[in-house]
């Protein structure tokens, strides 16, 4: 009786956070068009019963507490690392069901809001970076869209959060419902006070002291469209330099996962600019060609190369969008220099 009515808290815990959220984009990609292509890959697969390692005992995931602390304005930029969300559970069982893994995932979600809502800001970016480190796994590879569409899932809460913060502060006289109105494109940097401004730098000075890759360049990028307080120019450089960063990462799967992540942050904000999608192009093209790399010790070529589907969807059919002539000859000039 008591687990039912915990539940019920963090429904509405949940329920209350994402009423107070309007969606902050102009479109919402990846509800709208990406993210049933990632978990329409794992159910076809019919894995449901599937077996995964226990990420949520490890303690390379999961390390002891730590604190780094630097300042900026008003804020500090403290990250604590913090334990794992259900350690009594989680330690029993070496393997769990998939089941298991994603209402640990939501789990970790209803988890940020609730650190959100006790204005524990560090300790809501400490579990979004946790949840981002599953990604770095592959052991499992035919699970990795469905783990992907959960995580991304959380990070969609978490960048709303961030952003709506902000928006409030730099917009302090304006009611709720006016705040609902203003959008990343409307957004004018001189209009905002130096408070709200402070606090988005901090925002990507906490970033900067992630010290894995995978966390930071998700993190960085969910975080990405709060530019538009400081100053929009940014933007594009920004999302340049993360893409290219996602070059170093060796493992193909992880790497395009990754960079699809990207992709759709930057249709997003920048939807008329093409470069993003014919740099991603290439990149999956040249780890493709890597034959020694494009392969995974559980699965066949086939198999393999299936789970890249859901990204090469989103570069196509975002790229034919109002796209010209000059446009797709520069895609056909990529594909024919790869071949």
């Amino acid at each position: 009786m008591e687990e039912a009515k915990t539940e019920e808290a963090d429904e509405d815990d949940e329920k209350i956070h994402l009423e107070e959220m309007d969606t902050v984009a102009n479109t919402n990609v990846w509800e709208d068009e990406m993210r049933g292509s990632f978990l329409r890959i794992f159910k076809t697969k019919k894995l449901e019963h599937l077996k995964i390692r226990n990420p949520f005992k490890d303690e390379s995931l999961f390390p002891e507490k730590k604190v780094v602390h630097t300042k900026i304005g008003k804020e500090s930029t403290g990250i604590t690392q913090v334990a794992q969300p259900d350690p009594k559970q989680a330690q029993l069982k070496s393997y769990v069901t998939f089941s298991y893994y994603i209402k640990s995932i939501e789990a970790i979600k209803r988890d940020i809001l609730r650190a959100w809502k006790k204005q524990d800001k560090v300790l809501a970016l400490q579990l979004a970076i946790q949840a981002v480190k599953l990604l770095m796994d592959t052991d499992e590879p035919n699970f990795y869209p469905a783990k992907y569409t959960y995580v991304i899932d959380l990070l969609e809460t978490f960048s709303m959060l961030v952003f709506e913060r902000i928006k409030k502060l730099s917009f302090p006289k304006l009611s709720d419902e006016k705040l609902k109105e203003v959008k990343e494109s409307n957004i004018v940097e001189a209009d905002i006070n130096e408070g709200a401004r402070d606090i988005c730098r901090n925002w990507f000075l906490k970033i900067s002291v992630i010290r894995e890759l995978i966390p930071r360049i998700y993190i960085e990028g969910c975080l990405v469209r709060n530019l538009v307080f400081i100053s929009k120019d940014k933007i594009k450089s920004v999302l340049l330099r993360l893409i290219r960063t996602v070059r170093g990462v060796t493992d193909p799967l992880i790497s395009a996962y990754c960079s699809n992540y990207l992709l759709r942050i930057c249709i997003e904000l920048m939807p008329k600019e093409k470069s993003f999608m014919r740099s991603v192009f290439n990149d999956l093209l040249l780890n493709m060609r890597e034959g020694g790399r494009f392969q995974h010790k559980n699965l066949n070529f086939e198999e393999y190369i299936s789970l890249f589907e859901p990204v090469l969807e989103t570069i196509f059919k975002f790229y034919s969008q109002n796209s010209t002539e000059e446009d797709f000859k520069a895609m056909l000039k990529i594909y024919e220099s790869s071949s």
